[in-house]
């Protein structure tokens, strides 16, 4: 199962939510900000069990990277009691607050699933933005990787990865199972999906099309991710958009096309070449000493021969 559900009991629309899927060399996490009106609380469920998720307003609340974020120049005004900060955003005052996270696994329909109650940890004057942090998606989870069938005899491995993210798909499970009488998807005025990946995997097909791609090349990145990025290893940001009717689902399929090099392989290589090597050269030896010797006894026989008229 691939589709994240959330949902507000209270009301049916949620203004804004943004979905960062980070699929780089090692690294594998989810981030999402929720826009939430006053006292608004939203449950989000993701398809598997963990306690390894944490808040992020440490991070965003740095002007730096709240422009890498946002991917504007904002206006930045930290709160006299130091809570929250407010940004002036499309002329509109939005203030970054830390989330009030409570944490719940659980099994649903006989699934495994991590419910999280979403809210704004201070009321504040105007609409609040939370963001927080999926450390751990487990195998199978929005990805698979598929090697290419003569990848045992090939050094060089085709390999390809196949993205599978869904928000509120509930086709999958019956809506009773949320909540009694069952619930609807909410509708979702702006969703924005960003899926992370390094230059070198290449997008072979996205269904639908994704809206546009920029590079990550601004230094706030390296401190929103704890370390400096392999400055070899452009990251890659491709963006899907849509605004969601009461009910409806996202859905985003893409796959991502890599050659890898098998050094087992080319060692196993190198190890058979050098053997051929070894064995050419015995074989040639012995077959050369083996052609020496003839020659030596042809041209004794020669002068056996030569003896024997002469004695004649």
């Amino acid at each position: 199962m691939n589709s994240i559900f959330l949902f507000d009991h209270n009301t049916s629309v949620i203004d804004e939510v943004h979905f960062n899927l980070w699929l780089v060399g090692d690294k594998k996490f989810l981030d999402i900000g929720l826009k939430l009106n006053a006292n608004q609380q939203v449950e989000l469920y993701l398809p598997w069990k963990t306690q390894n998720i944490n808040d992020l307003y440490s991070k965003v609340s740095s002007p730096a990277i709240l422009n890498a974020i946002f991917n504007e120049h904002l206006s930045v005004t930290a709160n006299t009691n130091n809570n929250y900060v407010t940004i002036v955003r499309g002329g509109t005052d939005l203030d970054i607050v830390p989330a009030n996270l409570i944490i719940t696994p659980l099994e649903i329909h006989n699934h495994e699933f991590t419910k999280i109650e979403i809210s704004a940890k201070y009321q504040t004057p105007n609409a609040s933005y939370v963001r927080l942090r999926i450390n751990w998606i487990p195998n199978g989870i929005f990805c698979n990787t598929h090697t290419g069938k003569d990848s045992f005899i090939n050094p060089y491995r085709e390999v390809t990865e196949v993205i599978d993210f869904r928000v509120n798909e509930m086709r999958v499970l019956p809506a009773a199972v949320f909540a009694p009488g069952g619930v609807h998807a909410p509708a979702i005025t702006k969703l924005h999906f960003f899926l992370l990946k390094s230059y070198k995997e290449h997008i072979l097909l996205a269904s639908p099309d994704y809206l546009r791609c920029r590079e990550l090349e601004d230094e706030a990145w390296d401190a929103y991710l704890d370390n400096a990025n392999d400055k070899d290893d452009v990251v890659l940001a491709y963006h899907w958009t849509k605004s969601l009717s009461l009910g409806n689902h996202f859905a985003v399929l893409a796959t991502f096309g890599m050659k890898k090099t098998s050094w087992l392989i080319v060692f196993i290589y190198a190890v058979v070449l050098i053997l051929i090597n070894i064995s050419s050269s015995y074989i040639y030896g012995k077959l050369t000493e083996s052609g020496q010797d003839s020659h030596i006894q042809l041209q004794k026989d020669s002068l056996s021969g030569v003896g024997e008229k002469g004695h004649k």
